[in-house]
């Protein structure tokens, strides 16, 4: 079976549970990680342990990368097959409910590059995929692109507040983005937000750091998609490695992008 086929059979099977838990997500169990609104549910339980038992499957000696692993080690994953799970991004949109803004995000990356990857949007059903080389698509066949929006002030760009405890580390890249882009939006989701540019209804996604699971799915899609995406320093992005800074875009808008937020640091990041 090829990866991205196994990726798609995947979603189709998964929808239906998680959607079913959806309903549910006032009586099902949580907790939190590291933060007090770092949530861990048992649906983010559920599709990673799903995953892993169809991984095993059909590609038992491939490694598995994901959220709800407890894995940070990622010397292995970067020689060899390795496949990239955060089995409900946007958990607290998920959990909240009032806010139904939340996916399922997988690539398959050789080394340290992502050669498939795909998400999947349960409350609406579709299903996004990509290829290295082949572009980036609904599961219906239908291409997807990013927009052609060429100027920062007639742009829409989202940004991600994250929590308390690393905002303010997050201001730098924030502020400057809030204040030059003609709409600012924050989702609370990572791979939505990559999503959300690569089909072309926001022009940029603007983030201080995020882990392999997060960055993946969305990056491939963007980039097939015909975007960019870099980091803040416009060197390329490693999913397996530390980076400084993340900035997503059309392609049209991220060289003014970068060229603000440099210069915003420059001035008040002494």
């Amino acid at each position: 079976m090829k990866e991205v086929d196994f990726i798609n059979s995947f979603f189709e099977e998964i929808r239906q549970p998680i959607l079913n838990l959806y309903k549910k997500r006032t009586e099902i169990e949580s907790s939190t990680k590291t933060d007090p609104t770092d949530y861990l549910t048992k649906a983010d339980l559920f599709v990673q342990s799903s995953f892993l038992e169809r991984l095993y499957k059909y590609f038992p000696e491939d490694r598995l990368v994901g959220e709800e692993s407890g894995f940070s080690d990622y010397s292995e994953s970067m020689r060899g097959r390795t496949w990239l799970i955060d089995p409900i991004d946007g958990t607290a949109n998920f959990l909240r409910g009032y806010f139904p803004i939340f996916c399922v995000g997988i690539a398959f990356s050789i080394g340290s590059e992502v050669v498939v990857s795909g998400v999947l949007v349960p409350t609406s059903g579709e299903i996004y995929l990509a290829e290295k080389g082949s572009g980036a698509y609904k599961n219906d066949g239908t291409k997807i692109k990013v927009s052609n929006t060429s100027t920062l002030e007639g742009s829409c760009v989202q940004v991600d507040f994250g929590r308390r405890a690393s905002r303010q580390d997050r201001l730098s890249y924030i502020v400057p983005t809030i204040l030059s882009s003609g709409l600012v939006r924050c989702f609370g989701s990572a791979i939505m937000s990559f999503l959300i540019v690569a089909v072309g209804s926001s022009d940029g996604y603007v983030h201080d750091t995020l882990k392999p699971w997060d960055m993946a799915p969305g990056l491939l899609l963007v980039e097939e998609a015909g975007g960019r995406a870099t980091q803040v320093d416009g060197s390329p992005i490693n999913i397996f490695g530390e980076n400084r800074g993340i900035i997503v875009t059309n392609g049209l808008i991220h060289d003014e992008l970068l060229s603000r937020i440099n210069e915003y640091m420059k001035r008040n990041m002494k």
